[in-house]
């Protein structure tokens, strides 16, 4: 009967095991990497509040009375530049 005996005993074990780990460590990272960058991408950014929307949650919540809300709106509309 044949013996394969090459003296390394539970270390040649673990030196294949962090062979394999440490090959598939950076395929790991790599994919990781791509799913989280698509994802970001892919994410929809809620659109930026103007301010005539802005007011228009605040009097929805109460949080102005709708005197102070046609005042801040006529406020905003004055000071708004010519479009072109």
């Amino acid at each position: 009967m044949m013996m394969f005996h090459h003296g390394y005993g539970i270390a040649g074990f673990f030196n294949s095991l962090l062979m394999i780990i440490m090959m598939a460590l950076p395929l790991i990272i790599l994919v990781w990497t791509a799913f989280y960058l698509f994802d970001r991408v892919n994410k929809k950014e809620p659109p930026i509040d103007s301010c005539s929307s802005t007011l228009d949650i605040r009097l929805a919540r109460g949080e102005i009375s709708i005197d102070e809300y046609r005042k801040l709106k006529n406020k905003n509309r004055a000071t708004k530049p010519p479009a072109g």
